[in-house]
């Protein structure tokens, strides 16, 4: 059964839009391959990613160890002693991608530090 011609537009202009977007950015190719375009890098914070991160970063030291169980979870390790709890690795939650303009210049987070 063929589909209805508008529908069949739809979907033939949908595939077409994804052969030329790049797999990378998801942007038009001639955008984001034009050399002499100029891109700004952007920084975006997911908390909820940053928290899930750290939360799997102190559940992989508390079973460092010993990681296996029988099924009940409770013979874990019991010297683990993070000191400052939730410690955050620069990247958790972070996403790093690059826009035509300066989005947010005041961020400065390729300065170091």
């Amino acid at each position: 059964m063929a589909l209805p011609e508008q529908e069949r537009g739809w979907w033939i202009a949908r595939w077409e839009i994804e052969q030329d977007s790049c797999p990378q950015c998801g942007r038009p190719r001639e955008e984001c391959g034009d050399p002499t375009k100029r891109w700004y890098p952007q920084r975006s914070i997911c908390y909820a990613t940053r928290e899930a991160a750290a939360a799997q970063r102190m559940y992989d030291h508390l079973h460092a160890e010993k990681p296996f169980h029988d099924g009940t979870y409770s013979g874990w390790v019991k010297d683990f002693a993070p000191g400052a709890g939730k410690i955050y690795r620069y990247e958790d939650g972070a996403s790093i991608w690059a826009a035509p303009v300066d989005l947010n210049p005041e961020d400065k987070f390729l300065a170091g530090g």
